[in-house]
């Protein structure tokens, strides 16, 4: 893959968060109640909870760093240390939107009488982990300053 291809796929890996956070903000949100359920006990009773804006705002500013940081990566003066910057900042706007929608879901099964199972969870934090190193591999090296 070129250079200028990596530098477009990498700086749109890093808005596609922010998208998804917008649309999913835009659609879910009218739907969930003003606190959501974040902690489950072994025996499935909800024994945490948290503000649905809070919630929602942590996803949407991770997001929004990461699209501030992948397109401010496309300036040559911003090129020294993006890939890095890009891992950590792609991951965690993912792992945000994962709490997120996993924060909601867990809401709504509450109380139905289903089993909330963690594997699905876990395996959403791993795949927030591996948009990371994505963006960190689909990046161009860095540009050493002199």
């Amino acid at each position: 893959m070129s250079r200028t291809v990596r530098e477009v796929v990498s700086a749109g890996m890093m808005c596609l968060p922010l998208a998804v956070g917008i649309v999913t903000a835009w659609t879910v949100l009218p739907t969930v109640p003003p606190t959501l359920d974040v902690h489950v006990d072994r025996s499935g009773v909800v024994d945490g909870t948290a503000p649905t804006w809070l919630m929602v705002a942590v996803p949407l500013v991770l997001s929004v760093v990461a699209a501030i940081l992948g397109l401010a990566g496309l300036r040559e003066s911003w090129q020294a240390n993006r890939r890095v910057q890009r891992a950590l900042a792609g991951g965690a706007a993912v792992l945000g939107l994962v709490v997120w929608m996993w924060s909601v879901e867990f809401t709504r099964l509450a109380g139905t009488g289903a089993d909330l199972v963690a594997l699905p969870v876990v395996l959403s934090v791993f795949g927030a982990m591996f948009w990371g190193v994505l963006c960190l591999v689909v990046t161009p090296p860095d540009l050493l300053a002199d």
